[in-house]
């Protein structure tokens, strides 16, 4: 993203446009925080816009977005616009905008009423105008303009934007509900296609609905372009506004979610198919919720190893953790055991590189991962994990234990013999040696290494 972006800013300038951060992940806001910092002095401007009373946690806990709002402004000064405090004047500016994006003959009263009804806010104001032409309120007269039409009742009108939203839904047919709940499920972006899975509906039927009727003429979604995926086809549509995702997702009680999130899942995965590893977070989150725990735990373990692949090392062990809380909903067992050997050993690994080796995490996933892989009987894999606790002891500077788990994997070693293990193990005992003052022990681990090299990298 930087090198793109300083090339392009070299051409002309740049305007990146961010909205909703608060419900940022934090790989976003590092990508957003990066591009603050190391794009200074570059024909480039950044606006990232968020909601306040989201961007705040309970007991006084910070939001990661307000601290990275605080560590841009100690580096470049004054960046924050309040939006909210400048409502006043700007906020009947935008109602006259709004409404005056087309033709009209709306007068005086009728603005003042409007922007006091909306009090300026953007999305209360287009909810609200789209309401009102879409239950002839406002009617356009022989000219093409907008004008009041006989059925404005400002007491009937939604006063909040739950209630536009609610209002606008109900003038759908309950088809077109049910495709927008189902979609729904999926969150504020969705595939047409999934939707036509799960209704047992053609695919072109939903896209037609969906481009015509809902975005069109009603407006309550976008699309968002089409893909590829092996011989499948990919129809990718979004919510106007994340609100109504919430408001149809929230009129669902726990009974259909169960359903439908498993119903949506097995859909992804069948138009997935082989290419699933692609998505191992949507469908954990939708296994999660069907309760399906043992897929919910196989996709948080994809998405745990992608990360780490990535070097996303505290997505890994936030994924890998919490793949480890839902095995205790499945039945005890081999099958399971060897599943958090697994998750076990990544986690070790994600913990390792996020928050340094000696950290107490590292200790305790790689001690159940031990406990796991004797149990189990896995030689190799036991021995995996003694040298792997040998270094965490040594960094901690507990040489004593340290020493006993390098001590006990060469005696395991030995039925391998694994030259290339065993020469990495004895460079850790030697270490320790050398600082306990053992100088015989640690010339004998020097002694071992040398045989290494002799024999098999001459």
């Amino acid at each position: 993203y930087l090198a793109v972006l300083t090339a392009l800013t070299t051409h002309s300038p740049v305007i990146i446009v961010l909205e909703d951060l608060h419900w940022a992940d934090a790989a976003s806001l590092g990508l957003f925080f990066r591009l603050g910092c190391q794009l200074a002095g570059h024909r480039l401007l950044v606006l990232g816009t968020y909601r306040v009373e989201q961007a705040q946690r309970g007991q006084g806990e910070d939001h990661p977005l307000r601290q990275m709002e605080r560590e841009l402004q100690r580096q470049l000064g004054e960046i924050f616009i309040d939006l909210e405090a400048a409502r006043g004047a700007e906020g009947r500016q935008l109602v006259d905008g709004l409404l005056d994006t087309e033709p009209n003959q709306l007068n005086e009263s009728f603005r003042q009423t409007f922007y006091q009804h909306t009090g300026g806010h953007p999305l209360f104001a287009v909810e609200l105008l789209a309401d009102l032409k879409e239950t002839a309120a406002l009617v356009q007269d022989q000219t093409g303009r907008w004008v009041v039409g006989i059925e404005l009742d400002w007491r009937n009108l939604p006063a909040r934007v739950e209630g536009a939203i609610a209002g606008r839904i109900g003038h759908l047919s309950a088809e077109q509900r049910w495709w927008l709940t189902i979609a729904s499920v999926s969150g504020e972006h969705f595939l047409a296609e999934v939707v036509a899975h799960v209704t047992g509906s053609e695919t072109r039927q939903i896209i037609q609905a969906l481009s015509q009727d809902l975005q069109a003429q009603h407006r309550l979604v976008e699309s968002e372009g089409v893909e590829r995926l092996g011989d499948q086809r990919l129809t990718r549509y979004r919510f106007r506004h994340n609100l109504i995702q919430v408001y149809l997702y929230e009129q669902l009680d726990e009974v259909q979610r169960v359903y439908l999130h498993e119903d949506v899942a097995r859909a992804l995965e069948w138009l997935y198919r082989e290419e699933a590893e692609r998505i191992p977070l949507q469908l954990a989150r939708h296994y999660q919720v069907a309760g399906v725990t043992d897929k919910a735990v196989n996709f948080l373990l994809q998405a745990g190893k992608q990360a780490i692949h990535l070097s996303v090392f505290d997505e890994a062990g936030h994924h890998l953790s919490q793949a480890v809380l839902l095995l205790s909903d499945l039945p005890a067992g081999e099958a399971r055991d060897r599943q958090e050997l697994t998750i076990q050993t990544y986690l070790g690994q994600a913990w390792t590189a996020s928050k340094g080796a000696a950290v107490p995490e590292v200790g305790t996933a790689y001690s159940r991962a031990l406990d796991l892989a004797r149990q189990l009987g896995e030689h190799r894999k036991t021995v995996e994990l003694l040298f792997a606790l040998t270094q965490y002891a040594h960094m901690r500077s507990d040489l004593t234990v340290a020493r006993a788990y390098g001590e006990e994997a060469l005696r395991l070693i030995e039925r391998d013999q694994d030259p290339e293990l065993r020469m990495q193990v004895n460079n850790i005992l030697h270490n320790i040696a050398s600082w306990e003052g053992r100088h015989r022990d640690a010339l004998a681990c020097n002694e071992q290494v040398i045989v290494f090299y002799r024999t098999h990298r001459p």
